[in-house]
């Protein structure tokens, strides 16, 4: 019995919370367990169906059509496992937090998770329609009681911009399955493999479900609205959107275009459509200087990268494209509840208002810092496995256009990644900053952690050694220092090299060369010859001289080009400050 743990059970007990209003924990018990139980489930049927079979069940014992019809393989238990595990553990960060402490909090999650299971499982397109509709509801709600954002108007803002697009979308959905249906004679999934091709009607209510779905996926161009609502969320909804609403419409687009069609036949301007959705959203993440907008416009280009796979319609295309989904969906899960918990310690602020968030709290950049690497793509990660499946299948299927611009967007997606690293991650971890004061936070999530600090011996707290430094521990940051160094030079380097082909493809001559003496802070020899070699492999700079032997203060003097004396100057005092405080073992920079 599929249904009743995965969609009749969180009916049920909202149903039940929302009747009787039991306190507090008991709302928190029962969403715990709760979800912990359809997790459970849904593993136990990924393990049925390892070797392709089919779990297959009829509500009320009714068969097709009249009956509600659900089934299970392997890519929907896989897809029901991984957004079981993240509405798990994004409401656990909730009840921390206390978003969990809503009345309504707990019973619009069931319902939400009921029309994610439907959706995921319905073997019936009207029913799809419904399940995503059962989906929506408690998601209004949701937006509305996400109010530490940037403020209640603007939660007002996001709020109505959801409402409107996807009343859009729904009412094209359901237009789109009358036709397909007028075409097909049935909308039972068993019954319209190849119907996208059998009449006018069915192809054209295919295309208008599958436009309708591309809308509710934020797909380029009808991706506009995600960054208008999902940045202005608060940090546990936004994670729980991430992962659930564009996801599901990935699936369903996954099941449905090969369901439907099952053949190139719009494949070349699908695989032009995602390769312009995934540069687009990652320049319009550029843009950003907000963690959390950064975030939620990478979704755009993320989704692109996961139906480039699609488009290609090959078997390993295909598999690279589920497989990136799924691991998207946990990598954009841990850089929002990273980005939640920095919010929520230290409030909702710029990038670069608070910096040297590694030493302050190193657990939480070490979370950020693997999914970031993960998004981007590198090794060991499984963003890493993701990509490359993806850039291979492309390769493979002549697409080289496509796999190219899957390589260049990666560069990219580092550049915005090292962008909240360096700004807010790294720097300067003094002068100390206060907690975050916000209406629900201050006592619940930050005073048991202080008391705790308070009880520890002096010799064993983490971040704080040393008077007025707050220097952190060099056994534990030393080496998230030297990699977190190397991250950003590679960034600079990037961008050093971009500004220099651009001069060089004007015809102006902008150049305004001059030469600039600086003495450094370097200790010895080897840390000055350090700086010599990172000055120099800058495009644009090159060290000419250096002085100094010893313990003695170096000087070097530097051939610049492109820039004026000052921003030299600051250019190359960030970088020796950056790269001091990376390779000295305690960290100090002076």
């Amino acid at each position: 019995m599929i249904v009743l743990p995965l969609v009749a059970l969180p009916l049920l007990l909202a149903g039940l919370l929302i009747a009787t209003r039991p306190p507090r924990p008991v709302r928190r018990a029962v969403l715990l367990v709760t979800l912990s139980a359809t997790l459970a489930t849904a593993t136990v049927l990924l393990w049925r169906v390892r070797d392709g079979a089919i779990v297959v069940h009829h509500l009320g014992g009714w068969p097709e059509p009249l009956g509600i019809a659900f089934a299970v393989d392997t890519f929907s238990a896989l897809m029901l496992t991984v957004t079981g595990l993240l509405t798990l553990v994004v409401c656990m960060f909730a009840v921390v937090t206390g978003d969990a402490d809503e009345p309504f909090f707990c019973p619009l999650v069931l319902v939400l998770t009921a029309g994610v299971n439907g959706a995921l499982m319905t073997a019936d397109l009207f029913d799809l329609f419904v399940f995503i509709e059962i989906m929506l509801l408690p998601s209004y709600g949701l937006i509305l009681l996400a109010h530490r954002g940037q403020g209640r108007r603007a939660q007002v803002t996001a709020g109505r911009v959801y409402v409107t697009v996807n009343l859009l979308t729904s009412t094209l959905f359901l237009v789109g399955i009358a036709l397909v249906y007028a075409g097909a004679g049935t909308v039972a999934l068993s019954g319209l493999a190849g119907a996208g091709h059998r009449s006018p009607s069915a192809t054209l209510g295919a295309l208008i479900i599958l436009t309708a779905l591309g809308i509710k996926g934020a797909v380029f161009p009808a991706h506009g609205w995600l960054g208008r609502t999902y940045p202005h969320l608060s940090p546990a909804v936004t994670a729980l959107f991430s992962g659930l609403h564009t996801k599901v419409a990935v699936y369903a687009i996954f099941r449905l275009y090969l369901l439907l069609f099952g053949h190139n036949r719009f494949a070349p301007v699908a695989t032009a459509v995602f390769a312009v959705s995934m540069a687009v959203g990652v320049f319009a993440a550029l843009g950003e200087a907000d963690a959390r907008a950064i975030l939620s416009l990478h979704m755009v280009s993320q989704i692109g990268y996961v139906l480039l796979g699609l488009s290609l319609l090959t078997t390993a295309g295909i598999a690279a494209g589920v497989f990136y989904l799924v691991h998207n969906i946990i990598a954009k899960g841990a850089l929002f509840l990273s980005v939640g918990a920095v919010e929520e310690r230290y409030g909702r602020r710029p990038i670069g208002q608070v910096t040297g968030l590694l030493w302050r709290e190193p657990l939480t950049g070490v979370a950020f810092l693997a999914g970031a690497l993960s998004l981007a793509g590198l090794p060991p990660f499984s963003g890493f496995v993701a990509k490359l499946a993806i850039i291979t299948a492309a390769f493979t299927a002549g697409q080289w256009a496509a796999g190219t611009a899957a390589l260049l967007v990666s560069l990219f997606t580092l550049l915005s990644m090292l962008k909240i690293w360096g700004g807010s991650f790294l720097g300067r971890p003094d002068p100390p900053l206060a907690a975050h004061e916000g209406p629900r936070v201050g006592a619940r999530l930050i005073a048991p952690i202080e008391r705790v600090r308070r009880r520890r011996p002096r010799a064993t707290r983490h971040v704080r050694l040393c008077p007025g430094g707050e220097r952190p521990m060099s056994w534990v940051t030393w080496p998230l220092r030297l990699l977190g160094f190397a991250l950003w030079f590679a960034g600079q380097i990037v961008l050093a090299n971009t500004r220099l082909v651009a001069d060089v493809l004007v015809k102006a001559d902008r150049t305004t060369p001059l030469v600039i003496r600086h003495t450094t802070r370097c200790r010895g020899d080897a840390e000055a010859a350090v700086l010599a070699i990172l000055v120099s492999l800058t495009p644009g700079t090159l060290v000419l001289a250096s002085t100094g032997h010893g313990r003695e203060r170096h000087t070097i003097y530097v051939h610049a080009m492109y820039t004026e004396r000052s921003d030299v100057v600051a250019g190359l005092t960030l970088l020796e400050d950056r790269m001091l405080h990376a390779l000295r073992r305690g960290g100090e920079r002076t």
